[in-house]
């Protein structure tokens, strides 16, 4: 059974990993064969977001999307693609 939506799919990952705005899920890669499940996250464009030793919240300049290894799902490997603060 499959979901007629992906972005209700995504909504349901959203939910189940705990993600709130403005973080959300960018989108899912399954690959049978490999076994590997990977679930891309990002943050909304313009979003701006608290600096350690800085008072109030600041724009985004650079990020870099990283890999992280998560719990299976299924018994297949999952990893989180998330697009990240420098």
């Amino acid at each position: 059974m499959g979901l007629a939506h992906p972005g209700k799919q995504n909504q349901l990952l959203e939910a189940s990993l705990g993600i709130a705005k403005p973080w959300y899920v960018r989108g899912v890669d399954f690959d049978a064969a490999r076994k590997v499940l990977t679930i891309g996250i990002d943050f909304v464009a313009g979003s701006r977001f608290p600096a350690p030793g800085v008072e109030g919240v600041h724009p985004v300049y650079d990020t870099q999307t990283k890999p992280l290894r998560y719990l299976n799902s299924f018994q297949h490997e999952c990893y989180l693609e998330v697009r990240t603060l420098e």
